[in-house]
């Protein structure tokens, strides 16, 4: 479930040298790792269901492979759609090859379809995800500033239940996610897509996310302001592309303009 807003001591902003307050009308954000995360972490629930049948596996051994595997089949699909797909079949195509090749790594298990299935309700349930403390008191802040709010995400057709349940879709004025527009992040055209949305140009929107390269470059490839949010890292250091923050507090420090 997700933690109750609790008040944050807000640092003060990194903008990048030369860059001023920022003036925009709309911020999105990206979802995984920026707004939300699985608790436990995926490298836990994976080798949990590995010890449930009867195979012991350490949950970073597994974190490490479940990485791996996104980024062999990411490339093998690159320039051929949708990772995730559009619809649920395609989403539970995607997820069962990378499940199974996670597993295949730590020895052959007993009914591999149960195990997938077991994985895939586990992730669709908002009860796996816990939201960040510092994303509703940030929101809050940006709403009270007169911006409106939306969210950017390669996600499957289970984020609409999950935002739903999380108590967090009603807080924003868009959600455009990958299985909808049919292109993922860094592609442009999910980002040309959420400005529709809200009706706002690119010049006065600004995103926010944890990727560099599908956050960052990819907003500011569409012609969009850029925050990059390295959580917890130490000794930030400025970024050509973007400011980079370590909390959402400090996101609406940056629009002091507005």
């Amino acid at each position: 479930m997700a933690r109750a807003a609790e008040p944050l001591q807000v640092p003060p902003a990194r903008l990048c040298q030369g860059q001023r307050p920022l003036n925009v009308d709309c911020v999105f954000f990206d979802a995984g790792n920026t707004l939300v995360h699985p608790v436990p972490p995926v490298g836990e629930i994976y080798a949990r269901a590995l010890r449930e049948r009867g195979i012991n596996a350490d949950a970073e051994d597994v974190l490490l492979r479940f990485r791996h595997v996104c980024t062999v089949l990411r490339r093998q699909r690159q320039g051929e759609g949708l990772c995730y797909g559009a619809t649920d079949a395609d989403a539970r195509r995607w997820w069962r090859e990378v499940v199974m090749l996670t597993f295949e790594r730590f020895g052959t298990i007993p009914d591999p379809d149960q195990a997938f299935e077991q994985l895939w309700n586990h992730f669709a349930s908002p009860t796996a995800w816990e939201v960040f403390p510092d994303v509703i008191p940030a929101l809050k802040a940006l709403r009270e500033r007169g911006v409106h709010l939306g969210i950017i995400s390669n996600w499957d057709v289970r984020i609409v239940p999950l935002l739903e349940g999380l108590g967090l879709w009603g807080l924003f004025d868009a959600v455009t996610a990958s299985f909808q527009v049919g292109v993922e992040k860094p592609d442009s055209r999910i980002f040309s897509e959420a400005l529709a949305r809200c009706q706002v140009g690119p010049q006065r929107a600004l995103h926010v996310g944890d990727s560099y390269e599908e956050d960052v470059l990819g907003a500011v490839g569409a012609g969009m302001r850029a925050v990059w949010l390295r959580r917890g890292a130490h000794g930030l250091h400025d970024c050509h592309d973007a400011t980079v923050i370590s909390t959402l507090a400090e996101v609406p420090e940056l629009l002091r303009g507005t």
